[in-house]
């Protein structure tokens, strides 16, 4: 050992039994710089380590058995770091690791057969263990506390299995977590799996060459109408009731273990491909996008897209004086509709220029910006304009190079102040973020955290009256709190606009069905508000039915109760409070300053639905007839079982209604009123759906009255009025 090198040195044994442990991990850390000296280093088979070449220092010391110890151990840090010195060994470094709980199951399938290679997650969404070739599983080291153990494909398994949650729900809110204490051994924990359901398809481009490495992505409607709800249920793996694949070399292929219902279909070039991102059937956005129906134990074919090169937007931002700026991002926002799962497309500019490549055909608004916050120039949208909701829309088209979208950007001003809490005077605690809004509700520029002190500041705005909103985040029990009508005036920093806190109401209920009294878990309350300072507020009901909605400023609320929630799972129609199905005669919620207003409960009554085959109305094997009813644009064919439809319309107060949209998709995307765009097929108004066909427009479908709780057969045979 060189004498300018110290040593670090010791043991790890178990506590309980005090033999040597191998395989246990040992992270050294400088406490001055760690960032630059980190260490680690294993125990052998006698559980003793040596880390030789450390300097001269004070160290913090970290044992965890994660490098091949196959017990039932927990880890521990040592309390007070450890001194080094150069050319000196300090040993004795040791530790002894207490015994940890461990919770051990089999995963078999509705046979009772063994299913290997299926994940087992615990307290959230990642995989702590994976069954073996008897089903098995085991989780090792768990400190004693309250879990939730989850069982989801995609770590090997074959077949197709639906998700579950111990002990054989399908629904995470019904989930009770289980207790288990210190060094417990928490046997039985097993899943016998249903049958889920596959999707298939084909992604090429447009001369039908395979696209391999394609992204495809299943999402629930929740995605869509829900998708803050995620952060406030941190422990329930939501996202992994979804599916996701890669197109192989040929361009096909397969999502399993999905459970059934309804999905939305996304494919897009997540291998660095020139093509734009669509939704099944060939549409920009998945606000226009129709659904993919699946089936438990049956296979969902011909989901397919034929992805085209996107268009593109390029220009050159310069300041008043013409010069070409470095530095501005410029976002380019889908007019149709954002993309739940990603940021709007973004590039910065370089020596002014700037080009967004990949963007599917539509209408955009451009917006620039500064990157960083260094630079004080203002926020705009495209060509100067101070919102989106005032921008000239850019129309871009596939394969098409859209140039000229010039920006000249002017120096912003800026607001400040302080963000205090009525209650106690002084800077809330925990997470904070202060961000302006225009007059149409959409928020310009990027949000600030306050400092320690509560003090924040807004740079980068244009002239005009904007409203501050604070302090929202979801999870956190804390609401949006707005300070209506700050003005800023040319490059003239406004300060001194304080933000108060008023103290946090809340409101509370259950929520069960009139089929039967039992509780209704997983259903999304939603509190909009109509009066007073705050925003909005979201929250789930759990396992007996009961949903609390922290965090909201005093005022009138309008309060929703959605089962498009968690994975879209619950059979029930939606409804305003009180027992209202339009926004318009729900009974308004009041809040009061730290008082909760509890009582807001709900009686859901069982939705309705079709369900039917798709059949070819050619005789079975009349090639020429089905081959002059072949889609186009590789939609299914007919003939295929393209699966249930169960259509909820919440938005407009629709509940006993249903649209089929074509005879072959049998469906549309949820809470949105459908309208063929072209054609005089189907509109809704309000509480009733209109149908209406001009003298020569094709048959799109039919109106049909469906009864809350009942089901009806259809079934269709293929005919020539196709879309």
């Amino acid at each position: 050992m060189p004498r300018s090198s110290g040593s670090l040195s010791g043991t790890v044994r178990s506590k309980a039994r005090g033999q040597g442990l191998r395989g246990i991990c040992v992270f050294i850390t400088s406490v001055n710089n760690p960032d630059l000296y980190q260490f680690r280093v294993v125990t052998n088979s006698d559980g003793r380590y040596v880390l030789t070449g450390m300097s001269t220092g004070r160290y913090s010391v970290q044992f965890t058995p994660d490098c091949g110890n196959t017990g039932s151990f927990l880890g521990v840090k040592l309390r007070h770091p450890v001194s080094v010195t150069a050319g000196q060994r300090t040993s004795h470094v040791d530790a002894n690791l207490p015994t940890g709980a461990e919770i051990t199951g089999i995963v078999t399938d509705h046979r009772g057969m063994p299913v290997p290679g299926f994940c087992v997650w615990e307290n959230g969404n990642y995989t702590a263990a994976v069954t073996g070739k008897d089903g098995s599983y085991s989780i090792r080291g768990l400190p004693a506390g309250k879990y939730l153990i989850g069982f989801v494909g995609g770590c090997g398994d074959r077949g197709s299995h639906a998700p579950q949650f111990y002990p054989g729900l399908s629904n995470p809110a019904q989930v009770a977590l289980f207790s288990v204490a210190s060094g417990q051994v928490k046997s039985g924990v097993d899943a016998r799996l249903l049958p889920g359901g596959t999707v298939t398809g084909t992604v090429a481009n447009a001369v039908g060459q395979p696209l391999p490495g394609a992204c495809v992505l299943l999402a629930t409607p929740s995605a869509l109408e829900n998708p803050g709800i995620n952060f406030g249920l941190p422990s329930i793996p939501v996202f992994e009731l979804d599916g996701y694949a890669q197109a192989r070399s040929n361009g096909t292929y397969t999502i399993r273990d999905l459970p059934p219902g309804n999905y939305y279909a996304e494919f897009g070039p997540c291998d660095g491909t020139r093509y734009a991102t669509q939704w099944f059937r060939a549409e920009p956005v998945i606000q226009s996008a129709s659904l993919v129906s699946v089936i438990a134990g049956a296979t969902t074919t011909g989901i397919s897209a034929v992805l085209r090169p996107g268009g593109s937007v390029s220009g050159v931002v310069r300041n008043a004086a013409g010069r070409r700026l470095t530095g501005i991002c410029v976002t380019a926002e889908n007019l149709a509709g954002p993309d739940p799962f990603d940021s709007p497309p973004e590039a910065p500019s370089r020596a002014g220029s700037y080009r967004i490549r990949g963007l599917p055909p539509g209408r955009y608004a451009v917006q620039f910006g500064p990157c960083a916050g260094s630079q004080r120039y203002a926020s705009q949208w495209f060509p100067a304009a101070k919102s989106e909701a005032s921008a000239t829309p850019v129309s871009v088209r596939s394969s098409r190079f859209t140039r000229g979208v010039n920006a000249t950007l002017i120096r912003g001003g800026s607001v400040s102040g302080r963000v205090l809490s009525a209650a106690t005077g002084r800077p809330p605690r925990g997470f904070c973020s202060v961000f302006a809004m225009d007059a149409a509700g959409n928020q310009v520029g990027n949000g600030v955290s306050p400092d320690k002190d509560g003090n924040y500041r807004l740079p980068h705005l244009r002239s005009g009256r904007y409203d501050l909103a604070a302090c929202w985040y979801p999870g956190l029990g804390q609401g949006v709190v707005i300070k209506k009508g700050v003005t800023v005036s040319g490059t003239t920093a406004t300060t001194g606009v304080r933000i108060t806190l008023p103290r946090m109401g809340s409101i509370a209920g259950s929520v069960d069905g009139d089929a039967t009294p039992a509780a209704d878990p997983g259903i999304c309350v939603g509190a909009v508000p109509v009066s007073g300072p705050g925003g909005p507020g979201l929250a789930a009901t759990g396992l007996r039915g009961k949903y609390v909605i922290s965090g909201l400023a005093p005022g009138t609320y309008l309060v929703q109760f959605s089962p498009v929630c968690i994975g879209n799972l619950a059979a029930v129609a939606g409804q305003w409070y009180q027992n209202q199905t339009s926004q318009a005669n729900a009974t308004l919620v009041r809040v009061n300053a730290g008082q909760l207003h509890s009582g807001v409960d709900a009686t859901l009554a069982a939705d309705g639905g079709i369900s039917g085959i798709v059949t070819d109305a050619a005789p079975a094997g009349d090639s020429r007839d089905r081959g002059r009813r072949q889609l186009p644009d590789q939609r299914p064919r007919t003939g295929q079982l393209y699966g249930q439809v169960r259509r909820r319309m919440r938005r407009e107060g629709i509940q006993a209604a249903v649209v089929l949209r074509s005879l072959v998709a049998l469906g549309g995307h949820t809470g949105r009123c459908d309208q063929q765009r072209g054609q005089h097929c189907h509109r809704c108004e309000h509480a009733a759906i209109a149908k209406r066909r001009g003298p020569s427009a094709p048959r799109c479908g039919s109106l049909w009255s469906v009864t809350p709780g009942w089901k009806h057969g259809v079934t269709s045979r293929n005919t020539e009025e196709m879309p």
